[in-house]
């Protein structure tokens, strides 16, 4: 593994940007030394560092990477973005999509920009952001799959707008997750474990609805705190009193809802959407003391039953009448003598 650094910006795949007028291997760990490095093919490299390492100069120029469309860049260890650049360390070309493959991505990684989409994939820690900057910056669409954790500050300042979807779990450990300022639409398919602030906060309706398709566990704060719109799945989970959900505009999606209240004794009371009763047998036919529920949660209690004898009769009668069951046919053996013998007793003989 050796340290290479940028000499110049330009073509990933010229040799006269580097140090020593080589490519870089794919176990080399590239430092971009303030230059734009336009990835232009398919490349693997160890590490993609924008930090200082002599004779590398660290710096947090705009979009210092560049992804043509349709390439992919790997990292087999690690991507260490920016502090504090508005635009991110990453872009892709102009109307095209673009693709980084890493296990780790830390600091601020996108800064995609209008019309353009990158896909990230592997997991992501806002460590080393500073104050509001964030993962995510950019008015391009961002697709991060892969868990994301937040002990410092934004995973998103949406500021710049755009849409951000993540596919994965959030942990909450520090700062906002999401201060929707601007227009980013947002959407994460996955769990939110909450800290002391809020993962999303919004304090007008004219932000775009935030999509949510997993829990949402809150911490010594919501997970989300919004007069925007907010659709989630749950199960909701509360922290003692504090509600997982501080919402002015709440709308569930799906019909499986669940939502976890704590009571005055500490124990967890849990509401349900009539979707989780699907499949239940109805009240009418539910048995005393026969237990119902995944998890044996509901005790039947028998319901009265109203009888139409008469049915019932003509029924029974139709039945015998018709069946194969050797009871029906003894039945109706039974029936025949009885009806020939008593007919035999009506006849009167005359010698």
């Amino acid at each position: 593994m050796a340290n290479r650094y940028l000499i110049a910006s330009g073509d990933s795949e010229n040799p006269a940007i580097y140090d020593g007028g080589t490519l870089p291997a794919a176990d080399d760990v590239l430092r971009l030394n303030g230059f734009v490095w336009t990835v232009t093919a398919n490349r693997t490299l160890a590490q993609l560092r924008c930090d200082a390492s002599a004779p590398a100069v660290a710096s947090n120029a705009s979009r210092q990477v560049i992804i043509n469309n349709g390439v992919t860049l790997i990292c087999t260890e690690l991507v260490q973005g920016i502090a504090d650049a508005v635009d991110g360390l990453i872009g892709v070309q102009a109307g095209g999509t673009g693709t980084v493959v890493s296990p780790s991505f830390v600091r601020g990684i996108s800064g995609v920009q209008a019309t353009s989409t990158l896909n990230i994939i592997g997991n992501c820690d806002t460590t080393g952001v500073i104050s509001s900057q964030g993962l995510v910056r950019g008015a391009g669409t961002t697709n991060i799959t892969g868990n994301v954790v937040n002990p410092v500050n934004y995973v998103a300042d949406a500021i710049l707008g755009g849409a951000l979807n993540i596919t994965g779990n959030i942990t909450q450990n520090g700062g906002l997750g999401v201060w929707a300022r601007g227009t980013t639409a947002i959407q994460v398919t996955g769990n939110i474990i909450n800290a002391a602030v809020p993962f999303y906060d919004t304090t007008t309706t004219t932000y775009p609805t935030f999509v949510h398709y997993g829990s949402a566990i809150a911490g010594t704060a919501p997970v989300i705190r919004s007069r925007s719109p907010y659709h989630g799945t749950g199960p909701f989970i509360n922290n003692g009193e504090v509600m997982a959900l501080s919402c002015d505009r709440v709308r569930l999606l799906g019909t499986d809802n669940q939502w976890s209240m704590i009571k005055a004794d500490g124990s967890a009371q849990i509401l349900r959407t009539a979707g989780l009763l699907t499949g239940y047998p109805p009240e009418a036919k539910v048995e005393d003391g026969t237990v119902y529920g995944p998890s044996s949660e509901f005790t039947g209690t028998l319901s009265p039953v109203n009888v139409d004898v008469q049915q019932l009769a003509s029924d029974l009668l139709n039945e015998i009448a018709i069946s194969s069951i050797p009871l029906a046919e003894r039945l109706r053996n039974v029936a025949t003598t009885s009806t020939v013998n008593s007919a035999i007793g009506s006849i009167n003989v005359i010698p």
